[in-house]
């Protein structure tokens, strides 16, 4: 028993440094990167029975952008969220037949936001989360890293038979982004 108890410990003293070493190096790795999140919010406002909206907005507006912009290995956007903060005149039992948000870069349109047969009831000051697909979300992110400048648009689509004459519709989309940044 003895016998084996000695090649045993030679045998953990001979591999332990190997998998000491790999635990290591990649935890330095891991640390040479950190994950921000930055929450881009695009609020949008609608007067009279517009159905589209546009909002110019620039990722230099964020320090958590402007401060890592030099550092940034990517960006990941991974959800949107939009919700209404004021519609006039209200009626909650309002029902929107369609809700799309895209986002536009270099005149290419993407959309990372739709909801469908919305009652003003259930977004009025209530996010509504939208997981954007991969395949946009990684188009969008690559469109990103080129350009710091892009467009959103708003389209709304009623109900038929909805006359109603909005004065005001004020809502919000925040974009979710994630920005791995090199240490």
């Amino acid at each position: 028993m003895k016998k084996y108890y000695k090649y045993y410990l030679i045998l953990v003293a001979v591999i332990a440094p190997v998998f000491i070493s790999g635990c290591y190096t990649d935890t330095i790795d891991n640390l040479s990167e950190f994950t921000l999140q930055v929450p881009i919010t695009v609020p949008m406002f609608q007067r009279g029975n517009s159905d589209t909206t546009f909002s110019n907005e620039n990722l230099n507006k964020y320090a958590e952008y402007t401060n890592n912009k030099e550092r940034v290995k990517r960006l990941h956007l991974y959800q949107s969220s939009f919700w209404l903060d004021s519609i006039a005149p209200f009626n909650s039992s309002e029902v929107f037949q369609k809700i799309e948000y895209y986002f536009i870069i270099d005149s290419v349109q993407y959309l990372i936001a739709r909801f469908n047969n919305l009652s003003v009831s259930s977004f009025f000051k209530i996010p509504q989360i939208y997981q954007v697909p991969d395949d946009i979300a990684e188009q969008v992110s690559a469109a990103l890293l080129q350009n710091e400048v892009f467009r959103t648009m708003l389209v709304t689509t009623r109900t038929p038979g909805n006359n109603t004459n909005y004065s005001l519709i004020q809502s919000s989309l925040v974009m979710s982004l994630r920005m791995d940044v090199k240490l």
